[in-house]
């Protein structure tokens, strides 16, 4: 028993700590969502950090906030105007425990193609990667994780099941018949009515 708790804890640490992205797999055009900086596997001596955003075109970050383990740590979140880089550090001698680090707020664009697509780092100049420091300042070795990979839905779609047919029709009459808020508004202007009906009828239709 202890040696397998010795090689689990061994592995960890061979792993190192990263920084990963996260977010809801499935979005729509013109949705904000939001996206997690986390911090797994922080070292000792890791005390401040920075790193940069690779955004798809036209997606824009609208708000950031210093998340959990920033909190907990007294760091305080810095970022540039549109959000690409960022930095936390704090006056204090505090170092980084688990956990999130940031929280972007992103808008996705409104002619967002459906289909892929992904959020990674590195991102803009200056900061392209990512980097630690102790707090002397010496470097704490910091990875990057996996790409946050997501999936845009067809404004048609609306029960996110990736395709257009009769049962997202049936949501949007429901939606109609029942007067309440309304949530698929397909021509934007702002109702829910049998308008909207013919855009989810018409792509609907098998073929071209």
């Amino acid at each position: 028993m202890r040696f397998a708790i010795a090689v689990l804890l061994l592995a960890s640490s061979l792993l190192g700590q990263t920084l990963n992205l996260s977010g809801p797999p499935l979005v729509r055009p013109g949705q904000t969502i939001a996206v997690d900086v986390a911090l797994t596997n922080p070292s000792a001596d890791l005390a401040a950090m920075q790193w940069s955003l690779a955004l798809p075109a036209n997606y824009l970050v609208v708000r950031t906030t210093a998340g959990a383990a920033s909190t907990a740590a007294g760091k305080v979140l810095y970022c540039n105007a549109p959000a690409t880089n960022c930095l936390v550090v704090g006056v204090n001698t505090n170092v980084y425990g688990a956990g999130v680090v940031a929280t972007y707020s992103i808008v996705v664009p409104a002619a967002a193609a459906p289909g892929p697509a992904s959020i990674s780092m590195p991102g803009a100049a200056p900061l392209i990667g990512v980097l630690g420091a102790t707090l002397t300042g010496g470097t704490a070795p910091l990875g990057v994780g996996t790409a946050y990979s997501f999936q845009v839905l067809a404004p048609t779609d609306l029960n996110g099941d990736g395709k257009t047919d009769i049962l997202d029709l049936q949501i949007l009459i429901q939606e109609i018949l029942g007067g309440g808020p309304v949530a698929n508004d397909q021509n934007g202007d702002g109702a829910s009515d049998v308008r909207d009906a013919a855009i989810v009828a018409r792509a609907a239709v098998p073929g071209p």
